[in-house]
């Protein structure tokens, strides 16, 4: 849809085309792009903030499970964002203009010249999504905009996590998780996180490794599939109760993310063995 409004600052007519963007897991609201009369692009997030397009150029890529590929992006202006953040990529694909939403996997610095994604492979097939996993390679220039979302952690909001992921959800609280790591000597972080099979944990490395070398972090990996002879962490699918089987602290700051039924039981359930529901948080969409 197209709308028309002065800007009574410069004088100029601005043209705004709002639309909606297919995310991995579910469908996000993009910032409305501005056309200005001369031609230039900005956006306005949806409680209005301007919000720049920066330039961005792959750097890495590799594989990271069967079904995940990670790619580090640098910018050629710094990138603002709170750790549980997501951006909006503009890719140009066979001469048409694309966009995805992404959760940024990295800790954000003071000042952010690169971040990194992680990717799922598309079960529907989306543009951006399918280039990102099958084509993009170092050298590509993409354009971003963010930090966007209000699943956000900060020190001065409690220095206790617990962060439940489900699948390709672990995206965003990886990027709380090595905030925690990183950049809060006094804060603590606990992650459970499932997936449907063994080699589907993506950045399992790291976190065992994190895990045993910083006693202030915990993780516990869970298997809703098929277990093979030699797994040794939990099966079946994360439910409030395990906060309790768990001995966590029912007064941690919970944040959720994965598929809706998961966090959608888990946003109901978790109340009932003492986390206040204003301590639970996840992407409402």
């Amino acid at each position: 849809m197209l709308f028309i409004s002065p800007d009574y600052r410069s004088g100029k007519l601005f043209g705004a085309y709002s639309h909606k963007v297919k995310h991995d897991l579910t469908l996000w609201f993009a910032p409305v792009a501005l056309y200005t009369a001369d031609s230039d692009k900005i956006f306005w997030d949806l409680e209005g903030v301007c919000m720049q397009r920066i330039a961005a150029h792959v750097l890495t890529v590799a594989q990271e499970t069967p079904d995940v590929r990670r790619l580090t992006f640098a910018v050629e202006e710094p990138l603002d964002y709170l750790p549980g953040q997501w951006i909006d990529l503009y890719a140009t694909l066979a001469g048409r203009e694309e966009v995805g939403g992404y959760s940024l996997t990295t800790a954000p610095e003071p000042i952010n010249h690169t971040f990194e994604l992680a990717i799922r492979r598309a079960a529907h097939g989306h543009a951006v999504t399918d280039y990102l996993y099958a084509q993009a390679q170092p050298g590509d220039r993409v354009m971003v905009v963010g930090g966007q979302g209000d699943c956000v952690w900060q020190p001065q909001m409690g220095l206790e996590v617990v962060l439940i992921a489900g699948g390709i959800g672990i995206t965003p609280l990886l990027s709380i998780f090595r905030s925690v790591r990183d950049q809060a000597p006094d804060a603590r972080a606990t992650l459970l996180y499932s997936a449907t099979q063994a080699d589907g944990f993506a950045f399992e490395t790291e976190i065992r490794t994190a895990v045993a070398a910083d006693n202030r972090l915990q993780a516990h990996f869970t298997l809703t599939g098929e277990t093979p002879p030699d797994w040794t962490g939990l099966q079946g699918h994360i439910e409030a109760d395990w906060i309790l089987r768990l001995g966590l602290n029912p007064n941690a700051l919970y944040y959720l993310c994965g598929p809706r039924p998961m966090i959608y039981a888990l946003a109901e359930s978790l109340p009932r063995v003492g986390v206040a529901p204003e301590r639970i948080f996840y992407e409402r969409w």
